[in-house]
């Protein structure tokens, strides 16, 4: 295995990271079927990952070899050190963060391809307030509805949304009604 983290030198500001689990979005076969963005092919495909950082580049300040991490490819990079699916891939640092030791990497590594969409559509496009970074956002006087609360996308967005102030109604099956 080691030939293989060899294979990939990280730049400035990207880390190597050892894939633990990479999560797959529906958007990776429109990329591949529906050939939404150019590829240059072979491609490797896949945005969103987590593992363990093998090496870091020179300009890297926040992360060290052994830091487990979720990560998602930068939108726009080029080449198939970036892509997810396989063992080793290269990461850029402000696109990762790091992951408690004992923490499930399923769960931040699949919330990591959602919060991008999430903050997009209830901020940049539905113009709802972001939630505060202290924790304490006042209460607004708005209902948002969330419809599949327990899914990835919707108990993340059930979230973000009332953490924002808002009172937050959703959908879900009654196997789901408690997580919700």
């Amino acid at each position: 295995m080691a030939n293989l983290a060899a294979a990939y030198k990280p730049g400035p500001h990207e880390l190597l990271v050892r894939n633990e689990i990479i999560t797959f979005h529906p958007i990776e076969w429109k990329i591949a079927k529906l050939a939404i963005f150019p590829l240059q092919y072979p491609a490797i495909l896949g945005s969103f990952f987590g593992g363990r950082v093998e090496a870091v580049g020179p300009q890297v300040t926040r992360f060290k070899v052994g830091d487990k991490v979720a990560a998602a490819k930068k939108f726009g990079a080029v080449g198939n050190h970036y892509g997810a699916y396989q063992r080793y891939v290269v990461a850029w640092d402000s696109m990762a963060s790091k992951v408690p030791e004992g923490t499930d990497l399923t769960i931040p590594a699949s919330l990591t391809g959602n919060l991008g969409s999430v903050i997009g559509l209830f901020t940049a496009n539905a113009g709802l307030d972001k939630p505060s970074l202290d924790g304490f956002a006042s209460a607004k006087n708005n209902k948002v509805l969330i419809y599949g609360g327990s899914s990835s996308f919707g108990s993340l967005s059930v979230q973000y949304v009332s953490e924002a102030g808002y009172t937050v109604v959703t959908t879900s099956s009654p196997n789901h009604k408690e997580f919700v």
